[in-house]
């Protein structure tokens, strides 16, 4: 007997074509849903368009892979695990989209500017900023995404754990491990 029969039950009506029982099983995962990904995505680099892409894509994929609904936990768990890989992914392809070239410079442009008038001293903190960025797009995917969330995003430690699902102390070596690369990276072109 599995343990979450009545959904199991719905998810067999629905692939056999009775629409009514995927609105019963779809009208009551969609709030449980739409709370997990706003309290995943809260305080992220992901805006409400991006919230709404991955609610789609999250039942996007539950409807294509509805077959492997085994009853085993509920429907709505199963389709919030769903959801979990499709944070991850919106997360990275922001974070990748996202071109550390262009995010800091103009800020940085105009921090220089108030602080200095003496144009070698631009010139030099702009080839630095430039090796800096260089360095970072050296970096493993996943270095890069927790020095994008971290330094330029101002993501919380407790944050980044809540999204990747990792403890916060694996965070902090993630963090510190990616820190130590980036100084050995920089110190080679310096």
């Amino acid at each position: 007997m599995r343990k979450h029969s009545e959904d199991y039950q719905l998810v067999h009506q629905y692939l056999c074509r009775d629409e009514a029982a995927g609105q019963k099983l779809y009208s009551k995962t969609l709030p449980l849903l739409k709370k997990y990904v706003v309290s995943r995505t809260k305080g992220s680099a992901l805006d409400s368009h991006d919230i709404d892409d991955i609610i789609m894509e999250s039942l996007k994929r539950s409807i294509e892979k509805l077959e492997r609904y085994d009853g085993s936990s509920e429907f709505a768990s199963w389709v919030i695990g769903i959801a979990k890989f499709v944070i991850m992914e919106q997360l990275r392809k922001k974070t990748k989209n996202t071109l550390l070239e262009d995010m800091p410079d103009a800020e940085f442009d105009h921090i220089i500017s108030l602080f200095s008038v003496d144009p070698l001293f631009v010139i030099l903190n702009k080839e630095i900023h430039d090796a800096i960025i260089a360095a970072i797009n050296q970096l493993s995917p996943e270095h890069q995404q927790i020095i994008q969330l971290r330094l330029f995003n101002k993501v919380s430690f407790e944050q980044i754990s809540e999204i990747s699902k990792k403890s916060e102390s694996a965070i902090y070596s993630l963090y510190s491990r990616a820190l130590k690369s980036l100084r050995k990276i920089l110190k080679e072109k310096l």
